[in-house]
C-alpha cells in the first residue's frame, strides 16, 4: 500500500520509479527509488545515489542483461563508498524478468559530508504543495537539531534535540540559509539524517 510513481523528481533528479509505501516487508524500505539502466545510460550512480539518499529514498540500481559492463562499473564506483559491495539488480525486459538486488540505504553509504546541494534547504519541487517541510537532522557544536521550512514564511525553524530524545517545539532559526550553508562548507555543520519531507 502506498504511492508508486514513474519519472518523478527527487530534488531535480528524475528517478525511473519512486515508491512511498505505508506498509512494506522488513527487507524493503518504505521509501525507495528504482533506477533502470541500459547500455546508453550515462547517469552518475554515486551522485544520484547520494542525492536520493539525502532526501530519504533508498536506491535500487537495476541493469539490463546486455549492460553487464555498465553494471560492473557501477558496482566498482559504489563500492568505494560502502562497507560491502552493493548487490545491483538485473532486468531482461523482453522476457519480463526482473531481480531488484538489494537497496542502498542511508546507513550503509558514506555521505562524505559536507557535500550538499546549494538549494537543499528550500522545499524541493516535488513537494511544493507542502506547507511545512522537514529537512532532517543536523549537528552543530555537538548539538542535534531538525530544520523546518514553512512555505509562507521567510525564516527557517529549528527544533532542538535533548539528550533524553525529546525535541523542543520549532522556533525561529538563529541562522539564515546562507549562514547554515557557509557553516556546512566550513565543516561546522553536518547532516546526520536524510530529509524527512512532510511531517
Amino acid at each position: 500500500m502506498g504511492e508508486i510513481d514513474d519519472e518523478r523528481k527527487t530534488e531535480d533528479l528524475i528517478g525511473d520509479i519512486r515508491c512511498k509505501l505505508s506498509k512494506s516487508p522488513s527487507n524493503v524500505p518504505e521509501r525507495f527509488v528504482i533506477e533502470v539502466q541500459t547500455n546508453r545510460s550515462d547517469k552518475d550512480v554515486v551522485d544520484a545515489t547520494r542525492r536520493h539518499l539525502r532526501f530519504g529514498f533508498a536506491v535500487y540500481w537495476v541493469y539490463q542483461v546486455d549492460a553487464a559492463n555498465k553494471r560492473r562499473e557501477a558496482e566498482a564506483a559504489l563500492s568505494k563508498y560502502m562497507s560491502a559491495p552493493p548487490s545491483l539488480g538485473v532486468a531482461s525486459l523482453p522476457e519480463g524478468e526482473l531481480r531488484l538486488g538489494s537497496p542502498i540505504t542511508w546507513d550503509e553509504f558514506e555521505m562524505q559530508s559536507p557535500k550538499m546541494s546549494c538549494n537543499e534547504l528550500y522545499v524541493p519541487t516535488y513537494a511544493r504543495s507542502a506547507q511545512c517541510f522537514n529537512h532532517g537532522i543536523f549537528k552543530i557544536d555537538g548539538q542535534r537539531f531538525t530544520i523546518y521550512r514553512f512555505l509562507d514564511r521567510e525564516a527557517l525553524y529549528v527544533s532542538w534535540h535533548g539528550s533524553d530524545g525529546q525535541q523542543t517545539l520549532p522556533q525561529t532559526s538563529p541562522w539564515s540559509w546562507s549562514e547554515l550553508s557557509q557553516r556546512l562548507k566550513d565543516d561546522e555543520l553536518s547532516r546526520i539524517s536524510p530529509v524527512a519531507g512532510r511531517p
